[in-house]
């Protein structure tokens, strides 16, 4: 029996992968079989993503069952949250493997966000447009967190739409680079 990895990668590659976890990586080495404590990085990302999809389903169940909105909105923060949070681990899964964006589902993406930035763009000012003529203080601090959000969303998305609008391909910092800026926020 063999003792290559799944991707065939012989075990000279694995242990020169791990060397990316440390700082420099050789060059042409990919970050794949990456371990952490004796296990798969790419399978313990595998095994939490699998957690937070059956933890954010839950959550939904019970907000279903909930009437009353304040803990409606509660938990639907959470479970939000912990979809993102399951996104996050598939996106880590796409990256350790090298998974990029083909130039097809480049420009689709690109119109679509183009799309989005719009809406947001447009919510950004209707929600502008509220929080000055709002004079109830109880209700402003949720329309601030909506305001704050919507910028989010604005300069995420605009961010995004520069990244994909690159016709070079994007490489593998750039993504990263995008996702240590940007993706780690509440959406």
């Amino acid at each position: 029996m063999s003792s290559d990895d799944r991707n065939g990668n012989p075990p000279s590659a694995l242990l020169s992968s791990q060397v990316g976890l440390l700082g420099a990586r050789p060059v042409g080495v990919r970050r794949v079989g990456l371990f952490v404590a004796g296990a798969r990085l790419v399978d313990l990302f595998e095994k939490q993503m699998k957690l937070e999809n059956l933890t954010a389903e839950s959550v939904r169940r019970l907000s279903a069952k909930t009437k009353n909105s304040i803990p409606k909105l509660l938990l639907k923060g959470i479970e939000l949250d912990t979809t993102k949070h399951a996104h996050m681990y598939a996106t880590l899964i796409d990256l350790s493997s090298g998974a990029t964006v083909s130039k097809v589902e480049r420009y689709e993406m690109r119109k679509e966000l183009e799309r989005h930035v719009a809406n947001e763009k447009i919510m950004l000012a209707q929600a502008q447009k509220i929080a000055r003529t709002l004079t109830d203080p109880h209700m402003k601090p949720l329309l601030r967190a909506i305001l704050a959000d919507e910028r989010r969303h604005h300069k995420a998305l605009t961010g995004l739409l520069e990244a994909v609008a690159v016709e070079e391909k994007i490489s593998e910092d750039d993504w990263w680079d995008y996702l240590n800026k940007w993706a780690v926020f509440s959406t």
